[in-house]
C-alpha cells in the first residue's frame, strides 16, 4: 500500500462526499481520480450515488463523469489492508 492509498483510506472509514475528500486529503484532481481507480479496482474502497445507501457497480464511463459527485467509503478489505500497515 502506498502513503496516498493509505491517506485517502484514512478518510474513508465513514462515508464522505468526494469535494471533502478533496478537502481532507492534498492532491490534485487528476491524481485522485486515478486514485480512486485504483482502489476501486483494488476492492477497497466502494462508490455510492444520492442514495447513499445502495452501493453502485463501479463502470468507468459513469465514473469519468461522476466521480465528483460520488460519496466513497472504505470496503471492509481496504480497512483490512490499511489496519495491516
Amino acid at each position: 500500500m502506498t502513503d496516498i492509498e493509505f491517506d485517502i483510506l484514512d478518510e474513508l472509514y465513514f462515508m464522505i462526499h468526494f469535494e471533502a475528500l478533496m478537502k481532507n486529503v492534498n492532491m490534485s484532481l487528476d491524481e485522485m481520480n486515478i486514485q480512486l481507480r485504483i482502489m476501486i479496482e483494488k476492492e477497497w474502497v466502494s462508490i455510492f450515488e444520492d442514495d447513499i445507501s445502495a452501493e453502485i457497480l463501479y463502470d468507468n464511463e459513469k465514473f469519468e463523469e461522476n466521480f465528483k459527485s460520488y460519496y466513497y467509503l472504505a470496503t471492509k478489505k481496504g480497512l483490512f489492508e490499511h489496519n495491516s500497515n
